[in-house]
């Protein structure tokens, strides 16, 4: 089930054939079949245009049998259009590759989707300019329902994971590894730069007050360039507290030339989100590599 927004235009009096995106609604927590996710994300697929949205309109989980298909096409967004949609990997098993949802092409939005149990990633960014958003990347208020690994992998470029608006923060806590991994290593020599990670909440739970560890860093960057883990301004910065190893870890870059750069600003590390109480991250708050220009502080 679906509707089209069609959107037309005139250019010199003459008609031009008409950009059309769909729209298609998940009503039911079936692993397939019409109004299923996996349904709604092969159509979205088979558009040639891009800028498809699905969204989730029922409160359900979502258990798939086996790994949902990747996101192939442009400007798709997925978003939850009602409260407590959660994805659930609990029937797969496979640690090495199967990810909640794995993003392959550009200009995508996830939004508002509660991530866990998968055996591998809870999201996979292997595109370009991808934001994520008001999600719940192991931890949708149950404890012991962490990802796998990693809770976000991010390969692509340009990629943005929350904002400074509070409404688009994810809690990234609980799962297996890290809680986001950055890393130009896993891609290739022209991916990985400039990611902003900003105002999320990595170990706690919602209210920034109880840690709900992932299993080693909160941030883990390898290879990184120009990524970016909060700022100075309102809302910007990330809580990073309560994970079982350190907070943030930059490592390994070899590069030829100038020493790429890395922004750590206006974060919370180690405490409660009031800024008011210890929230201890079992290890150093931040491990940085020596061959980058950073500016850390705030």
């Amino acid at each position: 089930m679906f509707g089209r927004l069609l959107v037309s235009f005139v250019v010199l009096a003459v008609c031009v054939v008409p950009a059309v995106a769909d729209v298609y609604f998940v009503t039911i927590a079936d692993d397939s079949g019409p109004g299923s996710l996996r349904q709604a994300i092969l159509d979205a697929n088979a558009t040639t245009s891009g800028g498809d949205s699905i969204f989730i309109t029922a409160t359900v989980t979502i258990q798939p049998q086996t790994p949902l298909p990747a996101i192939t096409s442009n400007r798709t967004q997925i978003a939850a259009a009602a409260a407590n949609v959660v994805l659930d990997g609990t029937f797969l098993s496979d640690t090495s590759t199967e990810a909640g949802l794995r993003i392959l092409s550009n200009l995508n939005e996830i939004r508002g989707i509660g991530i866990v149990n998968f055996p591998a990633d809870g999201i996979l960014l292997q595109g370009d300019e991808n934001e994520v958003v008001g999600c719940g990347i192991g931890y949708a208020g149950i404890l012991g329902q962490g990802n796998g690994n990693d809770g976000i992998v991010v390969e692509g470029n340009d990629n943005e994971i929350g904002s400074t608006n509070s409404n688009d923060r994810n809690i990234i806590s609980g799962n297996g590894r890290y809680g986001i991994y950055l890393s130009q290593e896993l891609g290739n020599n022209s991916t990985g730069h400039d990611t902003k990670v900003l105002g999320n909440y990595i170990g706690t739970n919602v209210a920034g007050d109880t840690a709900i560890p992932n299993g080693s860093y909160g941030i883990r960057c390898v290879q990184c360039i120009g990524f970016q883990i909060g700022d100075n301004q309102a809302g910007a910065g990330n809580l990073i507290s309560g994970n079982g190893g350190g907070g943030i870890s930059v490592t390994r870059a070899d590069f030829i030339g100038d020493p790429p750069v890395m922004n750590i600003e206006g974060n919370l590390i180690g405490l409660n989100a009031s800024g008011g109480s210890a929230l201890a991250n079992a290890g150093i708050g931040i491990i940085m590599a020596t061959n980058y220009t950073y500016t850390i502080g705030g």
